[in-house]
C-alpha cells in the first residue's frame, strides 16, 4: 500500500502491483476502479465478494503469457488459469509490497521454470507446484505392500533399481497407516527405508504411492552479489512458504533456495539437487520444513547461517551424497524430527555450532565424522550412527549433549566420542556397541548412566587427560 488519504467522504487507496499500480476510490454508496490505464471500472460485484479480504491467486504456466498487460480480474478472485504468466519471476513481478491481509498463491503447473528472486515484500505467499507419481526405471510406483517394519516397506519382488528411489517421497493413501508421508532413504530391489520412523508400521494392507513434485526450476539466476541460484527471498516479514518444488538445475549453482533478512519460510515436499550449498537461511525468524529432500550437493547439505530468535524445523529432512556436512550456526530453539544424511566417501554429517537443538530419530550414515558440536547445548532421542570411518561424536568448546533415549554405533565405528574443552556428553542408553568403541577425554566430563554392560564393553579404552571425569551411574 503506497498511499491512503481522506478527502471529505471519499478514500483513495493505491496499491502497487508490482509495474501496474491500481487506485480504489470509494464512498459510502459507490466503489471505482481506476487502473494504469486511467480506466474506470465499478467494482460493485467485488464489493459483493468481501474484495479487502479475498485471498489473491496468480498462476504460471509453461503455455503462458507474459506479455499481456495485467488486469484487475488477474488479481481479486476468481480463475486465473486462463490468464496465466509464463515465469515465475513475472508473476513474483505482479505482487505488492504491501499485500497484507491477503494471502498470495502462486500456482505453477508443471514442466521446467527458469528461477525467480523476491526482495522486499511483507504479507503471506504461498508459491504451490505440482506432483505426480514417479516414473521409475523398474518396478511400481503403487502397489499395495507385503510388510513393513520401524523404518522400512517390503514389496516381494517388487524390481526397483537400487536407491533409484532416493530422495522421492512415499505415502500410504489406503490400509494400515493411511495418511502417512515421508521421503524414502534408500532403497533395494523389494524394500524401501524411509528417513523417519513411521508413526504406523504398515502391513499388507496398505497401499502406497511413490510420487516427487513435476514443478522443476531448471535455469538459475543471479542474486545482486552474482550468486547463482535457484529460487531466492530476501528483506521480507511474513511467511514464504515452498510447496511441490523440485530445483534440478544441471551444472553447478551456489544456492538452491535462499532465505535471506526474512521473518518465516516453510518447505513442504521440496527437493534440491546438485548445489554447493541447496538451502542457505540467515537472518531469519522462523524456518520449518515438512519433507525437504535433498538428494545431492557439492558442499553444505544445508547451511543455516545466524537465524535470529527462534527456528522450529517440524519433519523430515534427508540428505544424500553430501560432500561435506548439515550445517546450523547460531540457532536458537532447533527442533528436528526425522534427520537422515547419508554422505559420500571423505564427508561429515551433521554440525550444530552456537544452537539449542532438540533432535529425534536422527540417522547419520558413511561418514568420516558424524556429529560434531561445539558451543551448543544438544537433547537427542533416538541417534544412529552408522559406518562413520573416524570419530562418531565429537564435541568442542563446552558443548553439552544428553542422549536421552537410544544411541547406537553399528558397522564400522573408527574413535565414539571424543570431547573436548568442557564438554559434557551425558547419555542414559547406549546400545549395538559393536566391538570396544574407545572415549577420548580432553578436560572434560562424561556421565554414562544405566548401561549396564558398558564397563565390560569399554575396559580401559576410555581415555583422558587433566581435569577429565567419568561418572557411571546405576552401572
Amino acid at each position: 500500500m503506497t498511499s491512503i488519504y481522506k478527502k471529505k467522504e471519499i478514500y483513495y487507496d493505491q496499491i502497487n502491483f508490482g509495474k501496474n499500480l491500481i487506485n480504489i476510490k470509494h464512498s459510502d454508496d459507490d466503489l471505482i476502479f481506476n487502473d494504469s490505464l486511467n480506466n474506470n471500472i465499478s467494482l460493485s460485484s467485488l464489493v459483493n465478494k468481501s474484495v479487502a479480504y479475498d485471498d489473491i491467486y496468480i498462476s504460471v504456466d509453461v503455455s503462458g503469457d507474459d506479455s499481456s498487460p495485467d488486469r484487475p480480474e488477474k488479481i481479486f478472485g476468481g480463475d486465473y488459469t486462463s490468464l496465466p504468466f509464463a515465469t515465475i519471476q513475472s508473476a513474483i513481478n505482479s505482487l505488492p509490497g504491501v499485500s497484507r491481509p491477503y494471502s498470495i498463491f502462486i500456482n505453477i503447473g508443471s514442466g521446467n521454470f527458469s528461477g525467480a528472486i523476491l526482495s522486499g515484500f511483507d504479507g503471506i505467499l504461498t508459491i504451490i507446484g505440482q506432483s505426480e507419481l514417479s516414473t521409475l526405471t523398474t518396478g511400481p510406483n503403487t502397489d499395495t505392500a507385503t510388510s513393513g517394519a520401524t523404518r522400512t516397506i517390503t514389496l516381494t519382488a517388487a524390481g526397483w533399481t537400487v536407491n533409484e528411489l532416493r530422495g522421492k517421497f512415499i505415502r500410504i493413501v489406503s490400509g494400515t497407516g493411511i495418511g502417512q508421508v515421508s521421503i524414502i532413504a534408500e532403497n533395494t530391489t523389494d524394500t524401501i527405508t524411509v528417513a523417519k520412523k513411521w508413526t504406523t508400521v504398515p502391513t499388507s494392507t496398505s497401499v502406497f504411492e511413490i510420487y516427487e513434485p513435476t514443478t522443476i526450476i531448471n535455469t538459475n539466476v543471479l542474486d545482486s552479489s552474482g550468486y547463482s541460484l535457484g529460487l531466492g527471498f530476501f528483506d521480507y516479514s511474513g511467511k514464504v512458504t515452498l510447496e511441490n518444488i523440485a530445483i534440478a538445475i544441471p551444472g553447478t549453482i551456489y544456492f538452491g533456495a535462499v532465505f535471506v533478512r526474512g521473518q518465516t519460510a516453510v518447505l513442504r515436499d521440496v527437493s534440491i539437487t546438485g548445489t554447493y550449498y541447496p538451502i542457505l537461511a540467515q537472518d531469519l525468524i522462523d524456518i520449518s520444513w515438512n519433507r525437504f529432500s535433498i538428494i545431492s550437493t557439492l558442499y553444505y547439505g544445508a547451511y543455516f547461517l545466524r537465524i535470529a530468535n527462534s527456528v522450529g524445523l517440524a519433519g523430515q529432512l534427508y540428505i544424500g551424497n553430501s560432500a561435506y556436512m548439515t550445517r546450523f550456526y547460531g540457532c536458537k530453539g532447533v527442533e528436528i524430527n526425522g534427520f537422515y544424511n547419508r554422505s559420500i566417501t571423505g564427508a561429515y554429517g551433521l554440525n550444530l555450532w552456537a544452537c539449542e537443538a532438540v533432535l529425534t530419530d536422527v540417522v547419520i550414515k558413511d561418514s568420516v565424522k558424524g556429529f560434531f558440536v561445539a558451543q551448543s547445548s544438544i537433547i537427542m532421542h533416538g541417534l544412529i550412527l552408522d559406518n562413520i570411518s573416524a570419530v562418531a561424536i565429537e564435541l568442542q568448546d563446552g558443548a553439552w549433549f544428553k542422549v536421552k533415549t537410544s544411541l547406537s554405533m553399528i558397522n564400522t565405528i573408527g574413535v565414539g566420542i571424543v570431547l573436548a574443552t568442557g564438554s559434557v556428553f551425558i547419555s542414559q542408553y547406549i546400545s549395538s556397541i559393536a566391538g570396544i568403541i574407545p572415549i577420548q577425554l580432553e578436560a572434560t566430563e562424561i556421565d554414562i548412566a544405566d548401561v549396564p554392560d558398558l564397563f565390560t564393553e569399554l575396559g580401559d579404552c576410555i581415555t583422558g587427560v587433566a581435569g577429565s571425569r567419568v561418572v557411571y551411574s546405576n552401572v
